[in-house]
């Protein structure tokens, strides 16, 4: 329900150019003037309408895809969990998005094994991060061996805490 509410804007958008293309269409006045307003419409709902499909595929604010804390301290304590080094590579913060007057960060890890490099975001963490990362750099990983999608940084052991 949250992804109709988000992407209502720009299909809204998307359908008023639509509707505005056919009325000037069906108008009783044909004219170059009116293909050309038409071909402008049509153009602007589909920039509308793309915009839409992209939210609904990554909502703003939906970078973070890592397990919380409490799921996460769950998912080191399972058998055969792969433990991955990592780097932190970067610090987002989601000004767009707002709790109590907080906006949460996101920490971007980026791992290299002997198959791939693959970067790593956090839980939504909300205290600020920078002050923790000042001497470190490297973070544990782990990553569920039954779904490779499934993974924890694990940032309470370099001092941030509070991941949700």
């Amino acid at each position: 329900m949250s992804k109709l509410i988000l992407v209502s804007g720009p299909l809204v958008g998307a359908l008023a150019f639509l509707v505005f293309g056919v009325i000037i269409l069906t108008s009783a006045t044909p004219s170059t003037t009116n293909v050309w307003a038409v071909g402008l419409n049509l153009i602007l709902a589909a920039a509308f309408a793309y915009w839409a499909y992209t939210w609904i595929k990554s909502p703003p604010g939906a970078e973070a895809f890592g397990l919380g804390d409490r799921a996460g301290q769950a998912l080191k304590q399972l058998p055969n969990v792969k433990k991955i080094a990592g780097k932190v590579v970067d610090i987002k913060h989601l000004t767009n998005i707002r709790v109590n007057g907080q906006a949460p960060y996101i920490i971007f890890a980026k791992s290299t094994d002997a198959t791939d490099t693959k970067t790593y975001s956090s839980a939504k963490v909300w205290s600020d991060p920078h002050f923790a990362l000042t001497n470190q750099t490297n973070v544990d990983i782990y990553v569920d061996p039954a779904n490779g999608e499934r993974y924890y940084l694990d940032l309470p052991t370099i001092g941030i805490n509070n991941q949700r």
